[in-house]
């Protein structure tokens, strides 16, 4: 029901004067609040939350159309136990590339892997995604956050 009507609005939008070409999407995953009742029966769909912790929620992945428009989700899909990255990345894409003309994805760092990668550049797509931050860089931000600071330099004192 979603996609038709997703289908609907690029219908009514690509007949106006203006033509509507997408170009650039979004891919990311949300999470729901966390979740307090009896998970048994539903492990696989209620995962644990993005952050290191012992609750759980429903996450999802989504696929937004960005650009000169007003974002519009194309799609969303519920994240379950054991889904990889470059399924859900795959799966989003397809249902965006119906839709709409994709030249560049936009991916948040949770898709910052290789296999994801390879797979977006093998549909001849333009991508970012930022790196992934590890625990020593969360660290630092916290120190800066505390601090009020909002720059740190790292002298790593390489001959040049």
């Amino acid at each position: 029901m979603y996609r038709a009507a997703v289908r609907r609005l690029i219908d009514r939008v690509t007949k106006t004067d203006d033509p509507y070409r997408a170009g650039v999407v979004v891919i990311g995953t949300t999470e729901d609040d966390p979740f307090t009742g009896d998970r048994t029966g539903h492990e696989e769909e209620i995962i644990g939350t993005k952050e290191n912790s012992d609750e759980y929620a429903y996450q999802w992945a989504t696929i937004q159309l960005v650009g000169n428009a007003v974002p519009l989700v194309l799609d969303a899909r519920p994240i379950r136990k054991g889904d990889g990255r470059v399924e859900i990345g795959a799966d989003l894409l397809d249902s965006a590339q119906e839709l709409v003309h994709v030249d560049e994805v936009l991916m948040d760092r949770g898709f910052d892997s290789q296999h994801v990668l390879k797979a977006v550049s093998d549909r001849r797509l333009k991508y970012i995604v930022p790196k992934r931050m590890y625990t020593s860089e969360k660290a630092q931000a916290k120190r800066l956050l505390k601090r009020d600071e909002d720059r740190f330099v790292n002298d790593r004192r390489l001959p040049l």
